[in-house]
């Protein structure tokens, strides 16, 4: 049975890792696995399952394509810096960070086990927050505005998609929370209210474009 997409993000940052914070999808651990081969180990992936097409007639199995929706999380919050020749490859503060866990280069046993505890307790601790300041800023907006509009090109879901598109909007953390301390607390003001093709620029370049740098290329364009 596969896995939930976000279930899938901490054990890639996990393998990543292990592999030396650099890999490409195709190269091989002591194993001879690639990315794809240890994560579908590591979920219990049958051989179908892995094989297994979506239905849009891509090349990529459905698998792979989960995998990569991971590899994007993990590169729009900050944890990977952005792929050059197809290289997947941590920034330098977060492969720092976990090199100096214990347990890493360890295939087995308990300190594996307490590496990945801590990674996934961070990882966890920092989505949790993300999502309980990313309801409070939208009610917020909701609230002053009564509409939640893009902070950069001013789109609205509700004008465009009426009901459908009512309260809808993303939230953008202008401080990757890769960046962000143990207990720093994320305020209001470190999100901004986009939509969903202005967030995708901001988090194309490294380092990240401002609110106010993605506005002003669009008004010169």
């Amino acid at each position: 049975m596969f896995p939930k997409y976000e279930d899938v993000i901490t054990p890639l940052l996990f393998e990543i890792a292990k592999r030396g914070g650099r890999t490409a999808p195709t190269d091989r651990d002591g194993l001879g696995r690639s990315v794809y081969d240890a994560l579908a180990v590591h979920f219990s992936l049958s051989q179908e399952e892995r094989e297994r097409r979506t239905s849009d007639g891509e090349q990529r199995s459905f698998w792979e394509k989960m995998v990569r929706w991971a590899r994007q999380k993990l590169y729009d919050d900050g944890f990977l810096v952005p792929p050059v020749r197809g290289v997947w490859q941590l920034t330098g503060s977060w492969n720092a960070y976990l090199s100096e866990m214990p347990g890493l280069q360890s295939q087995g046993g308990d300190e594996l086990v307490v590496f990945e505890g801590r990674l996934c307790e961070r990882l966890h601790r920092f989505r949790e927050r993300s999502a309980r300041v990313t309801k409070r800023k939208k009610q917020w907006v909701l609230k002053s505005l009564g509409r939640l509009d893009c902070e950069v090109c001013r789109f609205s879901f509700q004008d465009r998609y009426g009901p459908l598109g009512s309260n809808f909007a993303e939230c953008h953390h202008r401080i990757p929370l890769s960046e962000l301390r143990t207990g720093q607390p994320t305020t209001l003001s470190d999100l901004a209210v986009v939509c969903a093709n202005c967030h995708r620029m901001i988090h194309r370049v490294r380092p990240w474009l401002t609110i106010d740098e993605l506005r002003g290329r669009i008004q010169r364009t």
